[in-house]
């Protein structure tokens, strides 16, 4: 009986998946993606209707034989609130949006987060939610870097120590997710531009004035090393005693002083670079004046966030969702 449920706890969420990745299918489609028997199929639609994952089409006449029945994925099955912390000259402001399983924004805010305390981020959640009661989930896209919870290191170490799973915790009930700010662009940006995550890819995230934040991630995994700090770029020799950068000129010189050294202990096959703001052809010039890249033997992909925060929703979408039917990872 255990054998059985798990076979067809499987066969669920491999239909499921292909509904919510095609948006609406007919009953033999499945069937010839899965290899999954009709009657089993027409079982397994039955119960994703009752739950409400899918919707009962109308009967369309199809190119070859007799009209069918179309299934179509319902985006609105779950909601997702969506919390960025970003940086906002001379402070941080928190953008909040829910989204359905399509993308779709339900309604969206601009919460003021100038006030950096534990007691101030919980309320500002607690009122989001006390606000929009539907949503089943919650992601958290953070200037920092968290292990098992408690904050490592952080913007101007403003969040230091926090324990984010006890704050949030206080708060909700609602199974809740948090990432790295940089490791959430650099995964929106290879969704958006179809970059699969098989590959070996170095992202770097550089604020405006103040410190990079660095991802390493291959083989569809993140390196995060000992207490998370992986990749952790302000500790780099080159950058422990340096401030933050004063101008957007001294900040593509500090990226492109970067770059070799990643390119050197990572090899990747891709930079995946963003920095609100700066525009990319100050990047372009100063990677192409970098001497060191061209004797390296390892020429990676240089590629720019060209729409910041598009690829931060995209981020927290995956991050929300991951292992799950509705995982936007890109194979």
């Amino acid at each position: 009986m255990m054998d059985k449920n798990l076979i067809r706890k499987k066969n669920l969420a491999q239909v499921k998946a292909l509904l919510f990745k095609n948006g609406r299918l007919f009953a033999s489609d499945l069937v010839k993606q899965t290899n999954i028997s009709m009657v089993t199929i027409n079982s397994l639609l039955k119960e994703l209707i009752n739950d409400g994952v899918v919707q009962e089409g109308e009967l369309t006449q199809r190119e070859m034989g007799r009209p069918a029945i179309e299934y179509i994925f319902n985006a609105d099955y779950s909601h997702a609130m969506l919390l960025s912390i970003q940086e906002k000259k001379p402070g941080l402001l928190i953008k909040m949006k829910v989204v359905n399983l399509k993308g779709d924004i339900q309604t969206e805010a601009t919460i003021d987060f100038s006030e950096v305390t534990r007691d101030r981020f919980k309320a500002i959640i607690a009122e989001q939610l006390s606000r929009i009661t539907y949503v089943d989930r919650m992601g958290v896209l953070f200037p920092g870097k968290i292990n098992q919870g408690v904050v490592q290191s952080s913007w101007n170490t403003l969040f230091d120590g926090w324990d984010m799973n006890e704050l949030i915790g206080s708060v909700t009930d609602l199974p809740f997710f948090i990432q790295n700010d940089a490791h959430l662009i650099t995964i929106g940006h290879c969704i958006k531009q179809n970059i699969s995550f098989s590959k070996t890819i170095v992202g770097i995230f550089y604020p405006q004035q103040s410190m990079p934040g660095v991802t390493l991630f291959t083989e569809g995994k993140l390196i995060e090393g000992n207490h998370s700090l992986a990749g952790e770029a302000k500790y780099l020799p080159t950058l422990i005693s340096k401030p933050s950068p004063e101008s957007n000129q001294d900040l593509v010189e500090r990226l492109a002083e970067l770059l070799p050294f990643y390119n050197a202990a990572i090899a990747p096959e891709y930079f995946i670079i963003s920095s609100d703001g700066v525009a990319d052809d100050l990047f372009l010039a100063a990677i192409d004046n970098n001497k060191l890249l061209k004797r390296q033997p390892n020429q990676a992909k240089i590629e720019f966030v060209s729409n910041f925060q598009e690829c931060i929703t995209l981020g927290l979408r995956w991050l929300v969702y991951q292992n799950t039917a509705f995982d936007l990872s890109i194979q």
